[in-house]
């Protein structure tokens, strides 16, 4: 029983180390100068694109960023 306690103090201390670690120092930060200049792509099919300020040019957006590996 005494291993089972051990090993979840364990995990919870990997767990608060991983967490409060910086593993990708060198990403940009999401501010609106670097959030309003991305390029966004379409997806009705069409080559369209068009830049992410023009979402918000003329009426407030909500907007969610997320960032792929590869």
């Amino acid at each position: 029983m005494a291993w089972i306690l051990g090993a979840g103090g364990v995990v919870v201390a990997a767990g608060l180390w991983w967490a409060n670690s910086n593993f990708w120092p060198d990403l940009p930060k999401t501010e609106l100068s670097y959030l309003s200049t991305i390029k966004l792509k379409s997806l009705d099919g069409t080559d369209k694109a068009l830049l992410a300020r023009d979402l918000w040019k003329d009426k407030g957006a909500v907007i969610m960023v997320v960032r792929r590996a590869g």
